[in-house]
């Protein structure tokens, strides 16, 4: 007959092994450094490289925007600031507002 102790161990091990197995795979998958984790931390850096290329482009326009501001009067960049910003006419020239509504 075999001892009651060593018939136990020998069905603890094999259970103790699949459950670290089981463990080991819902950290794989689910876990904090998981697949899918790692699959939204992804797309989030992809969004954030898109959304700093946009921005970085935008800082690109207002630097040059800056720059022409910083020399002397520019008359086309001038008359084009003015325009946007004030509802200013040349003789001759009419002024049609559009709402920003449609």
């Amino acid at each position: 007959m075999k001892n009651p102790r060593r018939r136990l161990l020998q069905m603890i091990v094999p259970l103790l092994v699949v459950l670290l197995l089981a463990y080991t795979a819902n950290q794989l998958v689910g876990g904090e450094k998981g697949i899918f984790t790692w699959r939204l931390l992804r797309d989030q850096v992809a969004m954030l490289e898109q959304q700093n290329a946009q921005l970085q482009a935008e800082v690109a326009r207002l630097n040059k925007q800056v720059e022409r501001l910083k020399k002397p009067v520019d008359a086309d960049f001038m008359d084009e600031m003015v325009r946007k910003t004030l509802p200013l006419a040349k003789p001759g020239e009419e002024i049609i507002l559009i709402s920003p509504s449609g």
